[in-house]
């Protein structure tokens, strides 16, 4: 998992990463990838791969300030790709690591949004 930051006394919220020195904190949730996430720059095996995992979502639209659409979820490529890999999907990991490296090879940290279909809280 991507390292964060506990900020004390706030109900479980932390400092996440952003890339290039930057933060915001977030309250990471859990969720279940409940269908193909509609993402054409994730191998779509990999995108089947994810279907039924249970992973942790970072931020929401309304803390990114709508940068996402409403409703979705914004989740670390290296959180995913973990999933994968304790799901024995670790050539499906390593196939999301390299797409995400491909598609922005200079940024820290790569992301993946879950449309607000594509999902379930886990209570």
């Amino acid at each position: 998992m991507v390292p964060t930051i506990i900020v004390h006394g706030s109900d479980g919220k932390v400092m996440a990463p952003l890339g290039r020195g930057e933060f915001l904190m977030a309250k990471p949730e859990e969720v279940i990838v409940s269908s193909v996430i509609n993402d054409p720059e994730i191998p779509l095996s990999v995108r089947e791969a994810l279907v039924g995992l249970k992973v942790r979502a970072m931020f929401t639209a309304e803390q990114l300030n709508g940068a996402v659409p409403e409703g979705s979820r914004v989740c670390y490529v290296e959180d995913l790709a973990e999933s994968l890999v304790v799901a024995s999907e670790k050539a499906a990991a390593e196939e999301l690591l390299v797409a995400a490296k491909l598609l922005n090879p200079t940024d820290e940290h790569h992301f993946v949004v879950l449309g607000k279909d594509e999902f379930t809280l886990v209570p």
